[in-house]
């Protein structure tokens, strides 16, 4: 059974109170709309399988559960994003970070699993959005101190590659010192360097001190 929202709020809530009662629901935008499916009731949690592609870890050295949900994902982002339970948020985690959590079974499993589905109805995709935007933000203020670096050192601006085509690279910034990761920054069009948070690249290089 499908029901329509006009906003979120109303239909995270209602979302909310299907899980409390039991029901399994799903809420989804359908373009200005909100709208929560509803299926049969289930007493049992969501289970990882090869298609939900849900995994839970532990972290031995802090004790933290992490939910990991493949489907959870943002274009231009490589690390993974994992729920933690005990604090009820997403954050990211690095690959070598994910391959360091212990698989969890049992009901310590299923609670974790349990708790992330409640999360994932009334959240998910309002988190896909703002991570979304919140990384258009950053390279936005990126290509703009960019350009502001390339008008201090007299270069013209040709543009980015928000895209590189190139080899995995971890370098650091000659200017500010800052690291550097081709997964998480652009590239500059004139001289394919990565383009740091302060705005420079090899255009400047020549000008550092």
């Amino acid at each position: 059974m499908d029901t329509t929202y006009s906003t979120f709020k109303e239909a995270s809530e209602q979302t909310k109170s299907f899980a409390a009662q039991g029901k399994s629901a799903s809420l989804k935008r359908d373009g200005d709309a909100w709208v929560v499916s509803v299926g049969g009731s289930s007493k049992e949690p969501e289970k990882p399988t090869e298609q939900n592609s849900i995994w839970v870890g532990k972290f031995l050295a802090t004790g933290a559960i992490v939910v990991f949900d493949h489907a959870i994902k943002v274009e231009g982002v490589d690390n993974f994003f994992g729920y933690v339970p005990a604090r009820d948020l997403m954050r990211q985690f690095e690959p070598n970070q994910k391959d360091a959590a212990h698989p969890v079974v049992g009901k310590e499993k299923d609670a974790a699993i349990r708790k992330y589905v409640v999360w994932k109805n009334q959240y998910a995709e309002s988190f896909i959005e703002s991570e979304i935007e919140r990384l258009e933000s950053k390279i936005q203020r990126a290509i703009q101190k960019h350009k502001e670096y390339l008008i201090k050192i007299g270069k013209p601006y040709t543009g980015v590659n928000l895209e590189t085509t190139k080899v995995h690279r971890v370098t650091h910034c000659y200017s500010c010192k800052g690291n550097l990761d081709s997964d998480f920054h652009i590239e500059c069009n004139a001289c394919g360097w990565l383009i740091c948070e302060c705005g420079a690249c090899g255009c400047g290089y020549e000008y550092k001190t």
